[in-house]
């Protein structure tokens, strides 16, 4: 839309306010003939003021032509045409009505053809491009129009107008010229756009406004003698000239040269004429017909062999004009066809080599644009290609090397799965073993500590018995004298049971002491559970060394009663004997407490040792559940490492396989 308006001229604010000017007068000139009277016409207004004023309308057209050099040529004939017709009026108003023919009819009538040249050349700048032919068909249109008017339509005309032949017969030249320029712009514009036929229509409207006031000139003893007829009659000139010089100024779309179109010469109007000449000649020769119809018939038809003649050079030169294009057509196909041949053959060879491998050829094909678009575009893609081809190879290479590691390290994790699942499952093993075996320690530790507390309820028993006998010993304080070597003997197996609890002691300390071992044992459980054999054994050895014990302190407790049965005896042998028997029983009473306590110490860390043999084959329990879930997963792993293993080397297969494709392209 941009490019469109900038062809368009606008037209100034002065020349917009000189025709705005022009466009009152005419008005005011207009309403001075509606208020005055039919017939009543002023010299200096209606002669010289409209003269003046048609001769304004002109020198504008001719002004510009000489500012537009683009307009000059249809502005110089229009401007020369609106003259010669404002000189008319002038010549007119000075003979003040001169008789007809006279110097303004002859004036008045070189109007048309030269207003026509004006159009046609307009018409060329704006619409079609015309040649002589379509020139010569305005002038074939207006005889033919004018002999059938004459030979057909003079004698009515003539009538109704009401004068003589001649003056009818000038007078009728000027409606009809009205009428066929009238018609011609509006050809014009209905060829144009719709926003380009303003000035199309401003020449139409002045047309219609000569042929309306023209014809009531005709017939002015008819409707030239009413007021209609008056006012245009009157006004129609000054204000046709006017839309004229107004039509040149208006700004107006300039289109190129290429866009406008040739019209072509055709035989429909000279056709038309011809027939209608021949007509009129054949009507003539029949009836009377008007001599000025026969010459103007005869005229049409001279007028129709020459643009018969035009339209036949027009043709020929057109025939000839096609076949220099066909030849030249010919010519540039026979060379294109060789040119694409050799591209053909180019791109083949190139095309082979690639589909060869070889992504470092190129191809260079002459010929025409597309061609040669065509190859830069075909080495560019082959040029990608080709980095595409060594990105794949750099891709390839650095896969297969990744594979070949991955592959690596996914057959030793599985050989270490393997290994590990192996160890597992013997660790597994072991851990089952080493639970039974705690299970077996914790029910020796159990019957240990039931065998403890028989040893401490014997213990107490035996605490009871020396209180016994301490009170027996008081009773037989009379009697201890008689037993004094009884007591002396007494005294000694005192002093074993003294061993022996010393005995005892030292079992409660290796007792202690394997306790420790066999929890040490426990936590390591290794060696298939060896050690915690071995302190079992221990432990089981301590037991019969305590069962040992307590036999001898049992039978060292009979010599006891089997003594103090002969101290009884002998009690009477004296008091200080008894007395030191009764020191030595408390001293006995104490070493069995002492002996009661020990055992019972043992007792409590033999229940500690089984329930700590209890918590560890409970944990020991655990442990082999545990191991049983790591077995299991690392059988997991070790199948997905199996898988791993298979995909690895499935991926270095193909790896390899995109090597060697990638390996038959050259870059």
């Amino acid at each position: 839309m941009r490019q469109r308006d900038a062809k368009i001229e606008p037209m100034s604010g002065g020349t917009k306010a000189f025709y705005g000017l022009l466009g009152l007068m005419t008005l005011g000139y207009a309403v001075s003939l509606v208020v005055r009277a039919t017939g009543d016409t002023s010299t200096l207004v209606d002669g010289w003021g409209v003269a003046s004023f048609e001769v304004l309308a002109s020198v504008l057209v001719l002004t510009r032509a000489v500012v537009s050099p683009r307009d000059r040529r249809f502005c110089l004939a229009l401007g020369t045409g609106m003259a010669l017709w404002a000189i008319g009026d002038v010549a007119n108003t000075i003979e003040s009505g001169p008789p007809t023919p006279s110097l303004p009819n002859y004036l008045w009538a070189g109007f048309f053809p030269v207003a026509y040249v004006g159009v046609m050349l307009l018409m060329r700048q704006e619409v079609r491009k015309f040649t002589a032919a379509n020139y010569l068909d305005g002038v074939v249109a207006a005889l033919t129009a004018s002999a059938a008017l004459v030979a057909f339509g003079f004698g009515t005309i003539q009538k109704a107008a009401g004068a003589d032949s001649v003056t009818v017969a000038w007078n009728l030249i000027y409606p009809v010229g009205d009428i066929m320029l009238m018609i011609l712009t509006l050809i014009a514009a209905a060829m144009l756009p719709a926003g380009r036929r303003r000035r199309w229509y401003l020449m139409a409207a002045g047309g219609l406004s000569n042929a309306i006031g023209d014809t009531c000139a005709l017939f002015g003893s008819g409707i030239g003698a009413t007021h209609f007829g008056f006012f245009w009659n009157s006004l129609a000139w000054p204000l046709s000239l006017l839309l004229f010089s107004l039509a040149v100024w208006v700004p107006a779309y300039r289109p190129d040269e290429s866009e406008l179109k040739e019209t072509s010469s055709g035989f429909t109007i000279p056709g038309v004429a011809a027939g209608l000449s021949l007509l009129i000649l054949f009507v003539g020769s029949l009836t009377h017909v008007s001599q000025i119809a026969l010459g103007l018939a005869t005229a049409t038809l001279v007028a129709a062999g020459v643009r018969f003649g035009l339209a036949l050079r027009r043709m020929q030169a057109l025939t000839e004009e096609r076949h220099r294009q066909l030849a030249d057509s010919a010519e540039v196909e026979r060379e294109s066809r060789e040119a694409l041949q050799a591209a053909i053959r180019a791109y083949s060879e190139f095309a082979a080599q690639v589909a060869d491998g070889d992504l470092r050829s190129t191809v260079d094909a002459d010929g025409s644009e597309d061609l040669r678009g065509l190859s830069r575009s075909l080495n560019s893609m082959v040029e990608g290609l080709a980095e595409i081809s060594r990105h794949i190879q750099s891709g390839a290479q650095d896969i297969g090397v990744s594979t070949a590691e991955i592959l690596a390290s996914v057959n030793q994790h599985t050989d270490s799965a393997s290994s590990q699942s192996a160890a597992i499952s013997q660790t597994s093993s072991t851990v089952n073993e080493l639970r039974l075996a705690a299970e077996d320690t914790a029910q020796m530790a159990s019957d240990v500590a039931d065998r403890a507390n028989e040893s401490l309820q014997v213990s107490n028993l035996a605490t009871e018995a020396v209180a016994a006998i301490t009170t027996a010993m008081e009773e037989i304080r009379e009697r201890v004298d008689e037993i004094a070597r009884d007591i002396v003997t007494l005294s000694d197996r005192t002093q074993q049971i003294g061993e022996i609890t010393a005995t005892v002691n030292g079992l409660a300390d290796r007792s202690k002491l394997l306790a420790l071992n066999a929890s040490i044992e426990a936590a390591r459980a290794g060696e298939h559970g060896k050690g915690f054999a071995v302190v079992a054994e221990e432990v089981s050895k301590l037991a019969e060394q305590s069962k040992a014990a307590t036999a001898q302190v049992e039978a060292i407790l009979g010599d006891v009663q089997s003594a103090t049965e002969a101290a009884v005896q002998a009690s009477q042998e004296g008091t200080r004997v008894v007395e030191r028997g009764l020191e030595l029983t408390d001293r006995a009473g104490e070493g069995i407490r002492s002996l009661s306590e020990t055992i019972q110490e043992s007792a409590g860390a033999a229940q500690q040792i089984a329930a700590s043999a209890h918590q560890q084959s409970v944990g020991i329990e655990q442990i082999a559940q545990a191991m049983g879930d790591v077995n299991q997963g690392t059988e997991q792993f070790l199948e997905g490492a199996h898988q791993s293993q298979m995909a690895a080397e499935k991926l270095n297969e193909l790896a390899a396989q995109l090597a060697a494709v990638t390996e038959r392209y050259r870059v």
